[in-house]
């Protein structure tokens, strides 16, 4: 019988480790990190006989066995090692190369832009005033021709009292309130 076969039925296919067994094999920088891990991943808890007991977690044995253990750190005097880090850093020069190029690029199209939106502010604001300046002066026309159709109701209004006497003559009568 394999210690596979060996679990309980709840446990085959899975993996028990505590934070530090979880720490080393990932290579996580701290406990805090592998909490994260255990807790994004919902791995379960395994039973515990005493709240004091640490805290384990059962791991399906796809994600142990597809987590490779950290490597050991290279040697100091280590050529190949040397290189990869230079290449890494050569590889990083150009990304940072490239972002510095891509902000310059994205901060003058945006001095542009609050440039141009500035332009848009003051033609508003030249536009807000002439349209105030043309409210006003719908404004006094309208009151001028409210004069005038008044002038103009009075001019008929006097016209028909000054023309009834003669209308009334003409007619052979006296002036009477009716017409």
């Amino acid at each position: 019988m394999t210690a596979e076969e060996a679990r309980p039925p709840a446990l085959k296919g899975s993996m028990v480790a505590g934070y530090r067994e979880i720490q080393e094999h990932w290579g996580f920088e701290n406990i805090p990190a592998v909490r994260i891990k255990a807790k994004q991943a919902g791995w379960p808890i395994a039973h515990r006989n005493d709240p004091r007991e640490p805290t384990r977690y059962v791991i399906p044995l796809s994600e142990w066995k597809a987590a490779a253990p950290t490597p050991a750190p290279a040697d100091a005097g280590d050529a190949s090692h040397a290189k990869a880090l230079d290449a890494k850093l050569s590889a990083l020069s150009a990304s940072l190369q490239t972002l510095g190029e891509q902000l310059q690029r994205e901060r003058s199209r945006a001095e542009a832009a609050e440039a141009q939106a500035g332009e848009l502010r003051s033609e508003l604001m030249v536009a807000q005033a002439q349209m105030a300046q043309l409210s006003a002066e719908l404004n006094r026309y309208r009151t001028e021709q409210e004069v005038i159709e008044r002038m103009g109701f009075l001019g008929r209004l006097a016209w028909t009292v000054r023309d009834r006497p003669a209308q009334a003559r003409a007619a052979g009568g006296e002036l009477t309130g009716q017409s």
